[in-house]
């Protein structure tokens, strides 16, 4: 019972973090492209 339970917790929790993961690195990106852009212009 506590197997299944958790398993269903980390599918969500996974799911959640790469969501976080994601978003973090399209900040990154984001971040680094206004960067160079900065450089070069």
């Amino acid at each position: 019972m506590t197997r299944m339970g958790g398993t269903r917790g980390s599918r969500a929790e996974r799911r959640r973090r790469l969501v976080a993961m994601v978003l973090v690195f399209g900040m990154i990106l984001a971040a680094a492209a206004t960067i160079i852009s900065l450089m070069l212009g």
